[in-house]
């Protein structure tokens, strides 16, 4: 899944997806590290994965690098 969307400071897009069973599931997100790519990206973005309404990770701390996993 890709997502581009504009977004002002303090606006928040959600995506949702559907997992069954117990697969394990991988994101990458760049954050600013799409600054070489891009104009008007969001410099400190925030990142969360929840399950229903538990927070299972996040990441808020954003390097310059690709580097970040949670």
């Amino acid at each position: 899944m890709s997502v581009r969307a504009p977004l002002s400071a303090g606006q928040v897009l959600k995506l949702g997806m559907v997992v069954e069973g117990s697969e394990t599931v991988l994101a990458r997100v760049s954050g600013p590290a799409l600054a070489r790519f891009l104009t008007g990206f969001m410099p400190d973005p925030r990142f969360e994965v929840r399950k229903e309404s538990t927070l299972l990770a996040a990441n808020d701390n954003w390097r310059g690098a690709a580097a970040d996993a949670v």
